[in-house]
């Protein structure tokens, strides 16, 4: 009985014959290549490959077929004999970002091969050892991880000592032991001031180290967003008047609708942007703040600056962990670098968004957005 012969069939044959023919003599420069190379038709049988491939897999030159390539794979985590037939039913590239073979892992591109006439006879696979890249990547995840071990445990170390130091100098200041001698007031101000500062510090790489571990847990409750406005505001009334900065607030003409928040996190992002808009305005400058609910479903705080302004060439790093403007480091050399890093995160915890518009030398403007309570 003889056997029926389809186009199918015909098409693939005459691929098989015509790269056999075509690649004779290219054999030697595929053996060249450090990818693996296969080729099939549309029966999934293995017409080239190359050294590489072989040497990667550690399957024979000869009785070689799509289906033990396959197999190389575990199929609960790819099913790659189903990808490869995607390939020659639908005519369509797929690319696979990491296979895992062994201890090695790969990055696998497979392309349709069409004839002259754009009718699909085959494929190509191209397999890419990704091992030391992998690799890599795990180390520097390893030593992240472990840099925020050691930064969490650092932190919780010296916020304990550090508290107490604060209580003690703010009872001292309080005059809970009595009268002050000469000049005694003011370094007690100075160590309470940077006691303070660090506490901060410690407060913010914790945020941040949460942040990064996906760990940070909001507290949302219904609050009114102006209360938490002007309390931060009202905070920042001396350091503004200790550098003559003029400070001013509009506030809206109606009563704003609640938000849904954090108050916390909320407040310690206002508090970012105001000392960040003091710190970096020049004495006998000006600071305005404004609340407004002209997009109905949203209410969005503004801070406006006169200060040092961001640099242009700064300005998309701005909301980077750890960066600061030049200008901003010749400023204030001590700073972290994290305020604006967190405020950006903690926004957009909160389904909100946070941008901000500079000119070097004229000042700054930030200004997020909040979803309103419904």
């Amino acid at each position: 009985m003889k056997k029926k012969i389809t186009r199918r069939d015909s098409r693939s044959d005459l691929f098989s014959k015509g790269i056999k023919n075509d690649w004779a003599g290219w054999q030697d420069v595929l053996d060249s290549l450090t990818n693996g190379i296969l080729m099939f038709d549309l029966r999934k049988k293995v017409i080239l490959t190359n050294v590489a491939m072989l040497s990667l897999t550690g399957l024979p030159r000869e009785a070689f077929t799509v289906s033990d390539f396959s197999k190389l794979f575990k199929k609960r985590e790819l099913d790659l004999e189903a990808e490869l037939s995607k390939v020659i039913t639908a005519g369509e590239p797929i690319h696979i970002a990491e296979a895992q073979l062994s201890f090695f892992f790969y990055e696998i591109n497979v392309t349709p091969v069409f004839d002259d006439a754009r009718k699909l006879i085959g494929g190509a696979l191209i397999l890419h050892d990704i091992t030391e890249r992998k690799n890599e990547e795990e180390r520097r995840l390893e030593l992240d991880s472990l840099k925020n071990k050691f930064i969490t445990i650092v932190s919780h170390q010296l916020r304990t000592p550090l508290n107490a130091v604060r209580w003690n100098l703010e009872m001292l200041l309080a005059r809970e032991l009595g009268a002050f001698q000469k000049g005694q007031e003011e370094v007690l101000k100075i160590s309470y001031c940077a006691a303070k500062e660090i506490i901060l510090r410690i407060n913010d790489l914790m945020t941040a180290m949460d942040i990064e571990g996906r760990s940070v847990h909001l507290q949302k409750e219904k609050v009114a967003f102006l209360d938490l406005v002007h309390s931060s505001f009202e905070e920042f009334r001396i350091p503004c008047e200790l550098k003559k900065i003029q400070l001013s607030m509009v506030s809206p003409p109606e009563e704003l609708p609640l938000v849904n928040v954090d108050p916390n996190y909320i407040r310690d992002v206002l508090y970012k942007l105001m000392i960040n808009a003091v710190d970096y305005t020049h004495e006998g400058g000006k600071i305005s703040v404004k609340v407004d609910n002209k997009k109905k479903d949203k209410i969005r705080f503004e801070i406006k600056d006169t200060g040092i302004g961001i640099p242009e060439s700064e300005q998309e790093h701005i909301f980077q962990r750890f960066h600061r403007a030049y200008n901003a480091s010749a400023s204030k050399p001590d700073a972290s670098g994290l305020g604006l890093y967190i405020a950006k995160q903690i926004i957009a915890a909160h389904g909100g968004n946070i941008q901000f518009e500079s000119k070097e030398g004229k000042g700054t403007t930030f200004w997020f957005e909040l979803p309103c309570f419904n």
